[in-house]
C-alpha cells in the first residue's frame, strides 16, 4: 500500500502533463488574427535550412480534400502560413529575410483560401461561384482571383485542366471560433462543399 500511492500520484501527474501538452498544442494551432514578433521568430525556426519542397509538404497541414472529387482541394492560407511562405521565398542563404516584407506579412489584415478545381475543357470554371458561409450567413469576399487554367498532367483518367481560385477575406469579417463552409458552386449543379474547422490551423 505504501508503494501504490506514490505510483498513483506519479501517474496522475503524468496524465495532467500529457493533457496540458495536448491543450497547449491545440491552442498553438488556432488561427491568429494578429501575429506577433514571437510568430516571426517561429517562422524563422520552422523555415531554417528549408526550401520550396519543404513548404509544399508543410502546406498539406492546411489542405482540405474535396469530399466528392479526386485531386481537388481547398487550402486555408492563414496569416501565419502566408508569412512562412514569404520568408521561404525571400530569405537569403544566411537565413535572413527582408525585415519590411516580414513586417508587412505580420500586419496583414486578410486571410485567403485557395481552391483547386479540375475540368475537361480550357475555360471550364469560368462561371463558378465561390461562397464562404458562417452561422447561416455569407461572408463577403474582399476579392477573388481566377488563375488561368493549365494542363493538369494527372494521367489519362483525370480531367485535362486545372483551375485555381484565390479568394481573400478580411480577418475582421471571419469568426474563427465558429466553423465555416466554403462552397464551389459549379455549372453541373453539384457544388463542392468544404467544412473549415479553424481550430486546426495556426
Amino acid at each position: 500500500m505504501s508503494y501504490r500511492l506514490p505510483v498513483q500520484r506519479l501517474l496522475a501527474a503524468a496524465l495532467t502533463a500529457w493533457l496540458m501538452a495536448i491543450l497547449s498544442a491545440g491552442s498553438a494551432m488556432a488561427v491568429k488574427v494578429k501575429l506577433t514578433d514571437e510568430d516571426v521568430h517561429a517562422v524563422k525556426v520552422i523555415g531554417k535550412d528549408k526550401d520550396r519542397s519543404y513548404y509544399l509538404e508543410y502546406l498539406k497541414q492546411y489542405a482540405i480534400p474535396s469530399p466528392k472529387r479526386p485531386h481537388e482541394q481547398l487550402i486555408v492560407f492563414t496569416p501565419f502560413l502566408d508569412m512562412l511562405g514569404v520568408y521561404l521565398r525571400t530569405k537569403k542563404p544566411d537565413g535572413t529575410a527582408s525585415a519590411s516584407l516580414l513586417r508587412d506579412a505580420k500586419n496583414n489584415e486578410d486571410i485567403f483560401l485557395q481552391v483547386e478545381t479540375f475540368g475537361p475543357v480550357l475555360d471550364f470554371h469560368a462561371n463558378y461561384k465561390l461562397v464562404l458561409r458562417q452561422k447561416g450567413k455569407v461572408v463577403p469576399a474582399k476579392r477573388a482571383l481566377r488563375v488561368p487554367t493549365r494542363r493538369s498532367n494527372l494521367g489519362a483518367d483525370a480531367p485535362l485542366y486545372r483551375g485555381v481560385f484565390l479568394v481573400y477575406y478580411r480577418l475582421a469579417d471571419v469568426d474563427f471560433s465558429q466553423a465555416a463552409t466554403f462552397e464551389v458552386i459549379r455549372d453541373d449543379g453539384e457544388p463542392s462543399v468544404y467544412t473549415i474547422d479553424w481550430s486546426k490551423y495556426r
